[in-house]
């Protein structure tokens, strides 16, 4: 089984759609996890590790790199923490891989939903 640690923030629209999508993928050998704080990515140490969130200014959902979501998310101090705590993570060699798939702020969310899905297939 592969795990999607979905992050953004519930209380904020435009930081809140991978939460959404969290409830709503169901792919085979996947499962999605909700994340609101990024000191949850500790828990995942020395794994690969696959994200879902928000980037500021996307059209369509695809991968991005950690320094992306380092530099395009910042709604609240969540941005700061999740860029930053990759960032360390992975100059400490704490995480094998990172794969990040960011997704735009709002859109249509079945096709968001459908591009996520067909992203993670590639994995």
């Amino acid at each position: 089984m592969k795990t999607v640690l979905c992050f953004g923030n519930p209380d904020i629209k435009e930081d809140s759609m991978a939460l959404e999508l969290a409830n709503e993928l169901i792919l085979k050998d996947f499962v999605f996890v909700k994340c609101t704080r990024a000191e949850l990515l500790l828990e995942y140490k020395n794994k690969n590790i696959i994200i879902l969130d928000v980037v500021k200014n996307l059209k369509d959902a695809r991968e991005v790199s950690v320094e992306n979501i380092a530099a395009e998310k910042l709604f609240t101090t969540h941005d700061f923490d999740l860029g930053h705590f990759l960032k360390l993570m992975k100059e400490l060699k704490l995480i094998k891989n990172v794969r990040i798939i960011g997704i735009p702020q709002s859109g249509d969310k079945e096709k968001i939903k459908d591009d996520v899905i067909k992203l993670l297939k590639k994995v």
